[in-house]
Parts: C-alpha cells; sequence; structure tokens
C-alpha cells in the first residue's frame, strides 16, 4: 500500500492519492460523533485544503484534481479561509493595538 507521505506523481505532476487511502480516512471520521453532515463538510474540507496545499495554491490545478468547477472550488476556498480566521465560538476578538 502506497504512503500517504510518498504519493505517486503523475506524467503531469499531479499527486496521485489511491481509493484505498481515501477509503481509509474517510473510514476513520464517519466514526467520529456528530452528524453525517459536519463529516461531509470535514472531509471536504480536507480534502480542499490538501489539495491546495498539494499544488501551491493553484486554484485551476486544484478544480481539475477535485474535479470541480474553479469558481465552486474558490467559493469553497473562501469560506474555508473565512472560517479559519473567525474567533472560537465563546471567544471574543481582540483589538490589535
Amino acid at each position: 500500500m502506497q504512503n500517504v507521505e510518498n504519493p505517486r506523481i503523475s506524467e503531469e505532476g499531479e499527486r496521485e492519492v489511491q481509493s484505498t487511502e481515501l477509503d481509509a480516512i474517510a473510514s476513520k471520521l464517519l466514526t467520529l460523533p456528530g452528524s453525517f453532515g459536519n463529516k461531509l463538510e470535514v472531509i471536504e474540507r480536507a480534502a480542499i485544503v490538501e489539495t491546495m496545499r498539494s499544488v501551491g495554491h493553484n486554484k485551476s490545478q486544484a478544480a481539475r484534481l477535485l474535479g470541480m468547477d474553479r469558481k465552486a472550488l474558490e467559493r469553497r476556498w473562501q469560506r474555508i479561509r473565512a472560517l479559519e480566521s473567525a474567533p472560537a465560538e465563546g471567544e471574543t476578538e481582540t483589538p490589535n493595538r
């Protein structure tokens, strides 16, 4: 089985992940507590973040690898970035002084 840390690179320079790796990751996530919708969001976020990282944040290449429209990826990427920069629930944002 191929190691996630050492993925095979295709002739086009794109990272290839075997479906068995994705199945294993999804299976682990689906055993976590919480609603199915939240788990799908976690899986989607992980796929987008990892793909963007692996292609040097090239949105066109990431969209192609993920099999989605570039504009759809852009909307999801903006939402992910906004959630990452938002204060955690119960915390208040402290102004910079």
